[in-house]
C-alpha cells in the first residue's frame, strides 16, 4: 500500500539513473528512505491513531523486512537505497514453497509481534477486511497471475527527478516480457495521475475512517489499481538489470509495521 506521494509526474531523470537490485549494505539507507517518504502517508497517519511507534522500533522492524524481502522478490534501488521499488510476482511463488513459507512465518510475526492500542487494532483490522473485500470483487481471481507492485519511494531530496518513474518503467518491462498484468494499492489520491501516466488504472476503491466516530477529518481513499501487459511497440526500452528472480513475497504490506 505505501506508495508515497510523488512529485515524478511527467518527470523526465535529470540524468540516466544507474538501476540495482538492493543489497543488505542498502538497507539502512533504503528504511531511513521509507520513513521520510512516508512520514504524512495518509493511510499510515490513519493506523498509526493514538499513538506513534518509536523510531528505534520502527526502523528494527523496517530492517529486518526489507532484509526479508530482497531476499525474495524484485527489489531495486538507486543510489543504494535513495530510492526503491520491490515486486514479487505472485505465481512465482510455487517454485520454491517451503522457502516461501518460512518467510511468511517470520513476516506474520513480525507483523502480529508489533505492540498496538485497541484502536490501532481496530483500524489495521478495518483496512485489511475493507482491502479484502474490493480485492475479491476485482482481481482476486486473477491475483495468482499477477505481479504486485509493493512499496515505491524515493527520500526527499532526490523526489522531482524522475527516479520513481525510472524504476516503475523496470518493473513494468519485467511485467510485460512475460505478459503479466500488474497491481498495486495506492493510498494517496495525488499519485492516481503519475500511476495513470504509467500505465495504471483504478479498478476498485475502498475508504478507510469510514464509519469511525475516532477519525475526525475525511475518509481516506485507497485504490486498486491495475496494469495490463503492453506489446513492445507500446512501451519504450529502457536500461534492465538482471531480472531473472526465483522468489516472491506474499501479500505482507509494511503498513503492518505501524
Amino acid at each position: 500500500m505505501q506508495h508515497q506521494r510523488t512529485t515524478d509526474e511527467g518527470a523526465q531523470p535529470l540524468t540516466n539513473p544507474v538501476i540495482r537490485r538492493l543489497r543488505f549494505s542498502h538497507l539502512w539507507k533504503a528504511a531511513k528512505t521509507y520513513e521520510d517518504a512516508f512520514e504524512f502517508d495518509p493511510c499510515i497517519l490513519y493506523l498509526q491513531a493514538d499513538g506513534k511507534p518509536s523510531p528505534a522500533a520502527t526502523r528494527a522492524r523496517l530492517l529486518v523486512v526489507l532484509g526479508l524481502w530482497s531476499l525474495k522478490g524484485l527489489f531495486l534501488t538507486i543510489n543504494r537505497g535513495s530510492a526503491f521499488i520491490f515486486a514479487y510476482p505472485d505465481v512465482l511463488r510455487r517454485d520454491n514453497a517451503p522457502f516461501e513459507r518460512m518467510i511468511d512465518a517470520l513476516l506474520s510475526a513480525i507483523a502480529n509481534g508489533a505492540k498496538r492500542t485497541k484502536e490501532q487494532r481496530k483500524r489495521k483490522n478495518e483496512v485489511e477486511e475493507k482491502s479484502k473485500v474490493v480485492l475479491d470483487a476485482t482481481i482476486r481471481d486473477r491475483m495468482e497471475d499477477m505481479i504486485r507492485v509493493g512499496p515505491l519511494a524515493t527520500e526527499p531530496e532526490s523526489q522531482g527527478k524522475g527516479y520513481g518513474g525510472a524504476l516503475l518503467e523496470v518493473i513494468n518491462d519485467f511485467a510485460d516480457e512475460r505478459s503479466k498484468a500488474m497491481w498495486l494499492l495506492s493510498s494517496n489520491i495525488l499519485n492516481e495521475p503519475f500511476y495513470n501516466s504509467h500505465g495504471f488504472e483504478t479498478v476498485g476503491t475502498f475508504y478507510v475512517g469510514e464509519g469511525n466516530p475516532e477519525w475526525t477529518k475525511k475518509p481516506i481513499p485507497v485504490q486498486i489499481m491495475v496494469r495490463e501487459p503492453k506489446n513492445k511497440s507500446e512501451t519504450r526500452t529502457m536500461r534492465r538489470p538482471d531480472t531473472n528472480i526465483k522468489h516472491c513475497d506474499p501479500v505482507f504490506p509494511l503498513y503492518s509495521l505501524f
